[in-house]
């Protein structure tokens, strides 16, 4: 990086001179003066925070991370940051360009323009600008060059406290949906259903809905395709908006446990229901072995598949003496078989130094919510679980807490900005919040 263009132009000129007068007067040489990047990337930085046991800075492979250039307007940027605290200050970056261009890149505090080599370690902490010459210095284009770097680090996750309650420390039972632009809040005191309502971006003021619905209402919501969905009396009915309902079908639903993206489940006489159409029409589903359903159904999770847009994996999760998991792989393109319900051998682990050991004593209960690419729960043990797997190895989160030591009646929910709802009945407070990288993720 020490030696300047101009001086570049010289010595190549004169190996150009030298290389003619040794070659017959057929050898020709053909030059282009057209300029272009073809590609960037970045390969291995260091961390400005982590350490190896020497005591020297970890190496960050960012060879993964796809730098797109815009031929138009001649920029070159990532559109997925580099990780955070990597050190952009020295980057070696690997640059292609059309017809052999060779490259410079201009200083940062004058015009001067330095040779760009392959070995050169560039600061990135800010826009730079490349010139790509044709070989024959006849022409040269200029493109400026963006390293986007994370400014937060994206595994911590912060609960912010919103408001309080205090109608909701009565309540015996809870459970929180999110449809549309509200959350809601149903509880029971004694055989008296209670229906409260927020918008998503309050969650401080809180509304209660009158209604004249059974208390069983409440345990039986679920969410699907704009709507609440829930039980009364052997109808399926449905609301935008909690208030007003509307009947679906007749059912000989004992339970709603669950909504896919186009499915509602359903239990029956202890066999595993499902509806393809609504909630118009119901079918016994497919169950593997004869293991009994949970007892109490105390939450679900539909996560898509990150293969096949078509696939996901409903979990419904409940208790029989301790937590209980089924699922099952839902798959809805044109003639997909119907695969069946399995209840999960559920293991709960947690990471002690390098080894990840099973929790002595399994939790009773367990509320969960689908999160990030797979379900977090939060258990009577105190400890957030979360899964990607279906439910078969629940990890105890390092980074999720619960804010208050929740000792009886709660609530738990996500919303379509990926952000955790908490309700605790005891206090009558409510959280929310989210991994910083769940932030990333609506914002591309």
């Amino acid at each position: 990086m020490n030696r300047k263009i101009s001086a570049f132009i010289i010595l190549f000129s004169t190996v150009l001179l030298l290389s003619s007068c040794l070659k017959d007067d057929e050898d020709t040489t053909t030059y282009y003066h057209d300029t272009a990047i073809t590609s960037f990337s970045v390969g291995t930085l260091k961390s400005l925070d982590k350490k190896t046991s020497s005591g020297a800075a970890a190496s960050v492979n960012c060879s993964s991370y796809k730098f797109y250039i815009d031929q138009a307007n001649h920029l070159i940027y990532n559109v997925d940051s580099l990780p955070y605290r990597v050190d952009a200050s020295k980057v070696v970056a690997s640059i292609s360009t059309k017809n052999s261009g060779v490259l410079g890149l201009k200083s940062l505090t004058s015009d001067s323009v330095l040779y760009y080599s392959g070995t050169d370690s560039v600061d990135f902490t800010k826009p730079r600008t490349f010139y790509v010459y044709a070989p024959d210095y006849s022409a040269y284009s200029t493109y400026q060059v963006k390293v986007n770097v994370h400014q937060q680090d994206g595994d911590v996750f912060k609960w912010q406290e919103i408001g309080t309650v205090s109608e909701f420390t009565s309540l015996n039972t809870m459970k929180a949906v999110v449809n549309g632009a509200k959350i809601y809040v149903f509880g029971t005191v004694g055989n008296q259903l209670h229906i409260y309502s927020s918008a998503i971006e309050d969650g401080a003021k809180w509304q209660e809905i009158e209604t004249s619905l059974p208390a069983s209402v409440a345990q039986n919501v679920v969410a699907y395709d704009g709507n609440l969905y829930t039980l009364n009396r052997g109808q399926l009915i449905k609301s935008e908006d909690a208030k007003n309902w509307q009947s679906v079908s007749s059912v000989t639903l004992d339970h709603l446990v669950a909504a896919g993206t186009l499915r509602l489940f359903g239990v029956s006489a202890g066999k595993l229901m499902q509806s393809r159409d609504g909630g118009k029409s119901w079918e016994t589903d497919a169950q593997s072995g004869e293991a009994a359903l949970p007892e109490n159904y105390t939450g679900y999770a539909a996560v898509a598949a990150l293969t096949n847009d078509s696939t996901e994996t409903v979990m419904v999760v409940g208790t029989k003496d301790s937590v209980v998991v089924w699922n099952k792989i839902s798959e809805y393109s044109q003639n997909s078989e119907n695969q069946e319900w399995d209840k999960v051998n559920a293991q709960f682990l947690y990471d002690k130094g390098n080894s990840r050991l099973k929790v002595s004593e399994y939790p009773k209960q367990m509320i969960i919510t689908r999160y990030a690419d797979g379900a977090i729960g939060l258990a009577s043990d105190g400890y957030f679980y979360y899964t990607e797997n279906g439910g078969l190895h629940w990890l105890r989160s390092s980074s999720v807490e619960a804010p208050v030591q929740i000792q009886s009646v709660a609530a738990l929910t996500k919303d379509e900005k990926n952000f955790l709802w908490l309700v605790d009945g005891t206090t009558g407070k409510i959280w929310k919040g989210r991994h910083n990288n769940q932030g990333w993720a609506i914002k591309n």
